[in-house]
């Protein structure tokens, strides 16, 4: 363990008539003396006692310290543990909330949005993850210091992700083995926050049938659309439509993705298509883990897709061949689940037929490491 001077400190100073005195933030930060020891298989320790130029002692606070340092180092990972465990809830499904973007913090810290607010049944029929998301019910006041050390620590994530140096932030409960299993556990442990991965990505309207409907026969007509086949594509009107979402830039259609409740907890994939120019962007990977992010909030926990060229591609993400009076598949889905998609599958097409299990939407974001995206 290796600590020292590794950043200068500055006095916060006079802030709204409020004179800080030795309360100090970082000025600048030696990188490359903390490099240096990193790579020299080193834990660098610092301290929140920082000097400034002229050697004035200043007292820094750890939590900013963190998330300065984290961005002057491009850190893979920012992590804050909390004082007290508090837990964030979807106030439609009730469950926990293990992940949040970063466009979802931010305006949970514009509008505090009813955070001090337990989930109840009557929160059900909410639609946007900021009107679900709730703090525990054991934190019952805004202000507690709970709540305001939550708050302090999503807006320093919300901070260096902001500044484009660090992609993820975890927020932490103090229990041995936690990092482990936050880390190297594909469900996580704690909070995680991260950059928004798919800006640009809206629900389609009726109004965007004729585009949709172009942009998938562009695709089929040059392979970038995955050999996805269906009976439907979920056109038909308004409520359907709201299933099919659309890449947009400026003006334009890049891609699409769209998936159609077959059974109660089962969703079938009914079109992945990019345009041609696009298909070597990843755009697919994209759509298809927001598509994934988007069916488990609605309940789905079975996802579906009949493909007809490149299997191996779904496979590659976690999708299984489904076989005819395989012993597995009736232990992870029910006999009527299976009729459904059977009934659902369009068999005239020829292909294959894989199901994927939706775990979390942690675990779409443990695949969205794997892939790099």
């Amino acid at each position: 363990v290796v600590t020292g001077n590794f950043y200068n400190a500055q006095p916060i100073g006079v802030v709204d008539g409020v004179d800080f005195g030795y309360a100090g933030r970082a000025r600048n930060v030696h990188v490359e003396e903390i490099n240096f020891h990193l790579q020299n298989d080193s834990i660098v320790l610092l301290t929140p006692l920082g000097f400034s130029a002229s050697g004035q002692l200043f007292n820094c606070d750890s939590a900013r310290l963190a998330s300065t340092v984290a961005s002057a180092l491009g850190a893979d990972k920012l992590v804050y543990f909390m004082t007290e465990p508090v837990e964030f809830y979807d106030a439609t499904t009730l469950n926990p909330i293990l992940h949040l973007s970063l466009s979802t913090v931010r305006k949970l810290l514009q509008t505090d949005c009813a955070l001090d607010e337990p989930p109840t049944e009557a929160c059900r029929g909410e639609s946007t993850m900021l009107d679900r998301t709730r703090l525990s019910p054991s934190v019952a006041d805004i202000h507690s210091p709970q709540a305001s050390e939550v708050r302090a620590y999503l807006q320093h994530c919300s901070n260096v992700i902001g500044s484009g140096k660090v992609r993820r932030a975890h927020i932490l409960e103090r229990i041995n083995g936690i990092l482990l299993m936050e880390f190297f556990h594909r469900d996580g442990a704690g909070l995680m926050v991260s950059r928004d991965l798919y800006e640009g990505i809206r629900m389609c309207t009726l109004a965007d049938v004729g585009s949709i409907a172009d942009l998938i026969h562009v695709a089929k007509s040059g392979g970038s659309d995955l050999g996805v086949s269906a009976p439907r594509l979920g056109f038909e009107d308004e409520d359907a439509v709201r299933d099919v979402f659309a890449l947009e830039k400026d003006g334009l259609f890049l891609a699409c993705v769209a998936f159609v409740q077959i059974a109660d907890e089962v969703a079938g994939l009914s079109a992945l298509a990019v345009q041609p120019a696009y298909s070597k962007d990843r755009k697919n990977d994209f759509l298809l883990m927001y598509a994934e992010r988007e069916a488990f909030a609605r309940g789905i926990r079975t996802f579906v897709v009949r493909t007809t060229s490149d299997y191996q591609w779904f496979v590659e993400r976690g999708f299984e061949v489904v076989k005819q009076d395989d012993a597995a598949d009736r232990e992870r889905i029910s006999q009527g689940e299976l009729d459904a998609i059977e009934s659902w599958v369009d068999h005239s097409a020829g292909g294959r037929t894989l199901i994927k299990q939706l775990r979390s939407d942690r675990a779409v974001a443990f695949e969205e490491i794997l892939l790099g995206l």
